[in-house]
């Protein structure tokens, strides 16, 4: 394991446009975050739109992680795939499937496990990819743009806890609308930065992370974002908790009575967005 505080450190700065394009911002946070990174880092809100972003970053010390030149490749599922697997299964259209950011291919597994066929992925880092193709799967290197993306006309496009991560999100938008057939479907899964657990403290809330996390969306900030990408409308915009419930030891008890809470307000610590391609 790398020790981070032997790495070099480096900055990102802020951005200076939000997607909508407006550029006006008030503060949320700042401070130190660490998740095998240190790094001083700060939220704002567009003052136009409300979609929260990470601002400028300092003090960063990338060591191991599972994106593009990372080292670490995790063989097992996290809990939000075998959320997010029935819900793909249940609302998935016949044909091709593209998982982009598919890392080992956990959740290509789980997917082909209950029956959907025609599934690939398209992943950035070469291990990943790599291990995913040992497991059987199909796989591209590389990331979500035109000239990494597979060619060819998609019944569904899955990024599950990828959207956030990209540099352009409506660019994204546009282009799964260029790679889906009509009547596809987008089905996008995001940590939701409007659910209890993150309102109650923004530093601590595991889902955070705002060296990787570019964009921060609640359910009112991404459904906006689906309207400025007319090709698309909205099959459903719901919350989920992003594990199963567990009933094995007191905490875990209250965590998943909590998460029941939490989903029943609509203000679970996932936001999914299930798009229709017109």
């Amino acid at each position: 394991m790398t020790d981070a505080s032997a790495l070099p450190s480096r900055e990102r700065p802020a951005r200076e446009h939000c997607w909508c394009g407006a550029s006006a911002t008030e503060h949320l946070w700042s401070g130190r975050y660490w998740k095998g990174r240190i790094a001083r880092a700060a939220l704002v809100r567009c003052a136009s739109c409300g979609t929260i972003r990470s601002g400028a970053l300092a003090g960063i010390t990338v060591g191991h992680g599972d994106g593009p030149g990372g080292t670490f490749v995790n063989l097992q599922p996290s809990g939000w795939e075998r959320v997010n697997a029935p819900i793909i299964v249940r609302h998935h259209m016949p044909g091709p499937l593209l998982e982009v950011g598919s890392n080992t291919g956990m959740l290509l597994d789980l997917l082909r496990d209950a029956g959907v066929s025609g599934a690939q992925g398209l992943e950035p880092n070469p291990a990943c990819a790599a291990a995913a193709r040992a497991r059987g799967h199909r796989i591209d290197v590389g990331w979500f743009i035109e000239r990494d993306t597979p060619p060819g006309e998609f019944a569904n496009i899955v990024m599950s806890h990828v959207f956030e991560h990209t540099d352009d999100p409506l660019g994204a938008l546009n282009l799964a609308a260029a790679r889906l057939r009509s009547d596809g479907r987008l089905m996008l899964f995001v940590p939701n930065i409007d659910s209890r657990r993150a309102q109650q403290n923004f530093a601590r809330w595991k889902p955070l992370n705002p060296v990787d996390h570019v964009w921060h969306f609640g359910p009112p900030t991404l459904a906006a974002l689906v309207q400025r990408q007319t090709q698309f409308e909205p099959v459903a915009i719901f919350t989920t908790p992003l594990e199963e419930p567990r009933w094995t030891s007191p905490r875990r008890i209250w965590h998943s009575l909590e998460d029941r809470f939490a989903l029943r307000a609509g203000a679970a610590e996932q936001l999914v967005a299930i798009l229709r391609r017109r």
